[in-house]
């Protein structure tokens, strides 16, 4: 959705941005380490998780 406003010549926002940025989710492993660093604990991994990445493959579109 959000694409389609940056990308539409017709758009407010057309023309505003230099350069896109792609952004994945993060996996479980990466948000686990971090967590590590953080001194969270497992369930606040899980937590973050499911924020940055722990999308299903059914939700996505």
């Amino acid at each position: 959705m959000s694409k389609k406003i940056v990308e539409d010549y017709r758009s407010l926002v057309y023309g505003r941005f230099d350069y896109p940025i792609k952004l994945r989710e993060l996996s479980f492993l990466t948000v686990y380490e971090i967590r590590q660093d953080l001194g969270y604990s497992i369930e606040d991994a899980v937590i973050m998780w499911s924020v940055f990445g722990g999308l299903q493959s059914t939700m996505r579109p």
